[in-house]
């Protein structure tokens, strides 16, 4: 591959969430040149240009995308530019409008969250010159159902875990960390009646539970605190920490969220060694098929109240077997499948 072939990259978000952590590795290990368009004053934007590398970063105002937009097309207009990727879908239609405008430039999109891959974004149909990508049978499965050409390319990895002496030997009280936005969507109001659960077969005492991330329940919060009142006790905001923080202190991962598109966090826990809990569903099923770590998952009931007693044996099982659920996990065999050399040269093959 041309070391020297430029693309042009969009990452419309400037957080530090899953897709960019996914870009972030995936622009350290690329061979190809790339023009990196990121939000302003981002917390991504400042993470990107900390880098030494060939990469160009630019930035635009996610709040004039018809401005920024328009500046691309004069931009493709007048360079040899003939590949644009965007690392996400929320973009859409406006990659449409300007492939619309610029048949003889090829454009790649990153679907990552299935409602980004549902007919009322994607339509019936694509452009020919437009060319999608999943990351996982779970976010394709509507656009193959409208026989819409898609390719999956599962996330790629990096594993880095800095932590040179585990903190976590004392096993008194399991240490659980629910890790990332503390939101409905992510099914954090599941959280209390997983409690009362464990209240009910007397092991709450031998669990805390650590939470990571922005509280994102604005007008939900009062509730929220109403049904954890009794146990507030057992939940510990916690707020932002790297990753190795978070996995200094944590026995174990508890994910509530019933619709991933992959589940990075799943891997994270790979990386670490710590079992992780969650749905038997959507992309985190894919991630137990791919590792054989079936046995960490829990199967999602329409029930509400059997999920939160599934998930409560889960835990009190993983607690008296701790040693023999961690043995089983290995990261460098686990997360093969997701190489970040491998969706490197994936990703750089389908831009060229």
């Amino acid at each position: 591959m041309s070391k020297n072939h430029k693309i042009v990259t969009i990452s419309p978000s400037g957080n530090l969430y899953g897709s960019e952590n996914v870009l972030f590795d995936y622009l350290c290990t690329t061979e190809l040149n790339h023009i990196v368009f990121v939000p302003k004053d981002s917390q991504f934007e400042q993470k990107l240009k900390s880098q030494k590398w060939n990469h160009r970063i630019k930035r635009f105002n996610p709040k004039r995308l018809e401005l920024f937009y328009t500046n691309l097309i004069l931009l493709l207009l007048t360079s040899r530019i003939k590949s644009v990727y965007v690392n996400e879908g929320g973009h859409y239609k406006w990659i449409k409008l300007i492939a619309q405008i610029l048949p003889r430039i090829k454009f790649t999109v990153h679907l990552r969250m299935v409602y980004d891959a549902k007919t009322q974004r994607i339509g019936f149909k694509t452009l020919e010159n437009i060319r999608l990508i999943a990351i996982s049978e779970y976010v394709a499965q509507e656009l193959k159902k409208n026989r819409i050409k898609v390719d999956i390319i599962y996330d790629g990895f990096k594993c880095q875990n800095n932590i040179t002496k585990e903190k976590t030997e004392d096993k008194s009280i399991y240490q659980v960390a629910i890790i990332g936005r503390i939101a409905e969507s992510k099914g954090i109001f599941q959280l209390p009646q997983i409690l009362k659960e464990l209240d009910k077969q007397n092991e709450i005492e031998h669990f805390s539970f650590n939470l990571y991330g922005e509280i994102m329940l604005s007008e939900s919060k009062e509730a929220f605190d109403l049904e954890t009142k009794k146990y507030k006790n057992y939940i510990h905001l916690k707020g932002f920490k790297t990753t190795d923080e978070i996995f200094k202190t944590t026995h174990l991962v508890l994910h509530l969220s019933k619709e991933e598109g992959l589940g990075r966090i799943f891997l994270e826990s790979i990386c670490f060694k710590k079992p992780f809990i969650g749905f038997y569903s959507s992309g985190l099923r894919e991630i137990a098929n791919l590792t054989g770590l079936d046995e960490l998952m829990v199967d999602l009931s329409d029930n509400e109240q059997d999920n939160a007693k599934s998930i409560a044996e889960k835990l009190t099982n993983i607690k008296r077997n701790y040693s023999e659920y961690s043995e089983k996990i290995n990261p460098s065999k686990d997360l093969e499948p997701f190489s970040i050399a491998k969706y490197s040269y994936q990703i750089d093959s389908i831009l060229l």
